[in-house]
């Protein structure tokens, strides 16, 4: 459990299965081709898990060796990298979302929290979130919208802004996203942001479908 997956327990195998029925953006529909072959030379390469695999395809001097070495295609393995790159996305800096309080930010700083992936920890459970207010100085109301932020910024895509559009949505959770149904969050997001204008870009009916599977692939050990 933790703020990622744990992708050292995803096997090729698992993997293949994965990339099998997910949604993929036009640029990335090629790591649908062949698929059983592709990853079963990885596989014949020694590489046993995701991690392993990500690990392989970490630079561009590694992908071209790979290419040259298995004769995949480039363009493939550079898919695969920056789809791989999404279990272990930057996390967001705290200063960075607009609906908490101006001073949440500064507060959580002096107790070395700057970023989700810093903070998640430390609001996993109710006892964990008190003590932090009292360590901070921030409400235990703010550390409460913190830490649901901070669970729904996990969400592969979800920036800050988004995420407090999903809070204010009442879809404060990753729990809550993995149940709901994806038209049912497209509406409601939509109905909020065409009353409240919370942001400009146009999110659509396959992005909402996205975001509930991916939410349903991360851990959800945060109690709130």
């Amino acid at each position: 459990m933790g703020y990622y997956i744990d992708i050292e327990k995803i096997t090729l195998d698992e993997y293949k299965d994965i990339l099998k029925g997910a949604y993929m953006i036009p640029s990335r529909q090629m790591l649908k081709d062949d698929i059983d072959a592709n990853i079963d030379i990885f596989i014949a390469m020694g590489i046993e898990n995701v991690a392993q695999l990500q690990s392989l395809l970490k630079s561009k001097a590694k992908v071209q060796s790979i290419s040259k070495d298995t004769g995949l295609d480039e363009k493939y393995l550079n898919a695969m990298r920056l789809e791989l790159s999404a279990y272990t996305e930057k996390p967001t800096k705290i200063s960075e979302f607009g609906c908490l309080n101006n001073d949440t930010a500064v507060k959580l700083e002096t107790v070395g929290i700057k970023d989700t992936l810093l903070l998640y920890d430390r609001v996993i459970t109710d006892e964990k979130r008190q003590e932090l207010s009292s360590l901070s100085g921030v409400s235990i109301d703010e550390i409460e919208k913190a830490a649901k932020l901070a669970d729904i910024s996990r969400i592969r895509w979800v920036n800050h802004t988004f995420a407090c559009v999903l809070y204010a949505s009442g879809y404060d959770s990753v729990e809550k996203i993995a149940k709901s149904d994806h038209e049912k969050l497209y509406t409601d997001v939509k109905t909020l942001n065409a009353r409240e204008e919370l942001f400009k870009g146009n999110i659509g009916l396959n992005d909402m479908k996205l975001v509930v599977l991916l939410a349903q692939a991360l851990p959800k050990d945060i109690i709130v």
